[in-house]
């Protein structure tokens, strides 16, 4: 049965569980066993931020590189009649031992122009790393500032680094660097913040432990476990990235393009965390799930709140379903986010990653009955079209990028028909929409769906309408939600066909899914996607 469809005999459990327990109501009931019930204190991150504007840029080393006027400050650009240029940074030297590192900078480019970063770090400034590429995290204008972002770079307990890049020039045209900052970020030593435990709520008395997000999904380490730091989600009391919900219908494979050689995955999450949260702007880690080299899985961004949920000590829904998180930017509104900590363009993933990526995706393509070998067009939220993405893909079939590493690309074929075996039910009906619009714009507020089956069968549906506001990434629900923005499913119906009108401006999927004469319920459900715009007179 669909975890969608339990969750309407919860009250009614409830009510039952009540009154059973009325005979025992000074009975205190032992201290949860259950990991979810530990808690361990978040740790606080320390960081540094080094600033280095025109003034410090002109301390470096340079070749082929002069300052010119640029956006009204003094910025670094290829010399005239060269095509390339280099600058080595002075020896930075932090405040902090730290952890992890990330370069951001601000840039003007032309077409064809480049700015490749490289790091090397120290310990004592004596020995050094050697070179490490700095890979692009996220672009200008996908963060709160119009800068470019590198993926952290990792060392253990640094005080030195230094920097260089090299300049690519085209046709007499020159980008041009303004500033550089690095952040430095230590989230092995901070304070330890100790976080009071919720009281148990009723239905924690009465529900088994197996009940446990523990149990039921593939997660090793909560938020809590890992040591979350929960005020980072939060500016001035406010949340600065509230969350919302979509329906997924993708799952995006990253990598981190951190390093290869953690020990620690908690220390890995706690870093992207920090900078993903507050040196990115956003407010909470951009990915869903995470999954270091030992097989650990980690839970990424924070989702549904409420004693309902499935883990009822912490109050809250682990691996919140269909939350939008913040890892391929128009992709994010309807697709969820797994990244493997580690950089696969240098190495392979490790059997225990893939092991553990393997068991979230089929989690994942069960939960929300996604054919994890099929594909379909999905619209961006920005309204335009991916055309056949594959419901398991990379993070460079979204957008311009190498994530998630070669290495890790190449798997995806086979960790496609891993998941498809995992999930096969030869007994299981399936359901075919034979009518209706996909993968276009429907004028006039009205569509309709025909579907068909196995003889006999009875169907479920329901139409997932939402609208973005544009300015500020907020979305209206219009169709297909519950209060607690989950899906909607309807009754089971004998009907093959549906007719809906007056639709709003908006984003929609028709979902439906089959159940045979035997109870059977399909592996998978099928779905269309429109896009609505308003009424034909306009």
């Amino acid at each position: 049965m669909k975890v969608e469809k339990v969750l309407k005999y919860v009250p009614l459990l409830l009510a039952l569980a009540a009154l059973v327990a009325l005979p025992l109501l000074l009975w205190v009931p032992p201290a949860q066993s259950s990991t979810a019930a530990q808690w361990p204190p978040a740790v606080q991150t320390l960081a540094q931020d080094i600033h280095h504007g025109a003034q410090e840029l002109a301390r470096g080393t340079r070749e082929s590189l002069q300052f010119a006027r640029v956006d009204g400050g003094d910025a670094l650009v290829v010399e005239p009649g060269r095509a390339i240029g280099t600058y080595l940074s002075p020896i930075v030297e932090t405040d902090l031992a730290f952890t992890h590192a990330g370069l951001h900078w601000l840039a003007r480019y032309h077409e064809g122009t480049t700015i490749r970063f490289e790091v090397r770090t120290s310990v004592d400034g004596l020995g050094w790393s050697p070179w490490r590429q700095v890979y692009i995290e996220a672009e200008a204008g996908q963060a709160a500032r119009d800068e470019t972002y590198g993926a952290l770079i990792s060392e253990k307990l640094g005080r030195y680094l230094q920097y260089r890049a090299t300049f690519q020039a085209v046709q007499g045209r020159s980008p041009a660097l303004l500033y550089v900052t690095i952040t430095a970020i230590n989230t092995l030593d901070g304070p330890r913040l100790e976080r009071p435990a919720p009281a148990p709520s009723l239905a924690s008395l009465f529900m088994p432990a197996a009940t446990s997000a523990q149990v039921a999904k593939p997660i090793n380490l909560t938020r809590e476990q890992w040591g979350a730091d929960e005020t980072l989600r939060f500016s001035n009391g406010r949340e600065i990235w509230p969350r919302m919900y979509v329906p997924t219908k993708k799952i995006v494979v990253h990598h981190t393009a951190t390093s290869n050689d953690y020990t620690n995955g908690a220390v890995e999450v706690r870093a992207i965390y920090y900078y993903h949260a507050v040196t990115l702007g956003w407010g909470d880690i951009g990915y869903n799930a995470l999954v270091d080299r030992f097989g650990n899985s980690y839970e990424g961004r924070y989702g549904r709140e409420g004693s309902s949920f499935d883990d009822p000590i912490l109050h809250r829904e682990i691996l919140s379903e269909d939350v939008v998180a913040g890892h391929a930017y128009y992709h994010n509104y309807g697709s969820t986010g797994i990244a493997l900590l580690g950089n696969f363009e240098e190495v392979t993933p490790s059997d225990e990653a893939l092991a553990k990526l393997q068991e979230i995706l089929v989690f994942e393509c069960g939960y929300h009955g996604i054919d994890p070998k099929g594909a379909s067009d999905f619209l961006r939220s920005d309204d335009f079209w991916n055309r056949s993405l594959s419901n398991i893909c990379g993070h460079r079939d979204c957008t311009s990028t190498a994530c998630p590493g070669q290495y890790l690309y190449s798997q995806l074929p086979t960790l496609r028909d891993q998941v498809a075996a995992v999930l096969a039910n030869p007994s299981a009906p399936t359901v075919t929409i034979t009518e209706g619009p996909d993968g276009v714009t429907v004028v006039g507020g009205k569509a309709t769906y025909r579907w068909s089956g196995t003889t006999g069968s009875t169907y479920s549906f329901y139409l997932e309408g939402w609208a973005l506001d544009k300015r500020t990434g907020s979305v209206k629900y219009l169709s297909g939600f519950t209060a607690e923005k989950a899906p909607v499913w309807g009754d089971w119906t004998n009907d093959t066909s549906k007719t809906f009108q007056n639709l709003s401006a908006g984003h929609y999927t028709f979902h439906v899914m089959v159940k045979n004469s035997q109870g059977v319920i399909s592996a998978y459900q099928a779905n269309r996607t429109f896009l609505a715009k308003g009424s034909a007179k306009k």
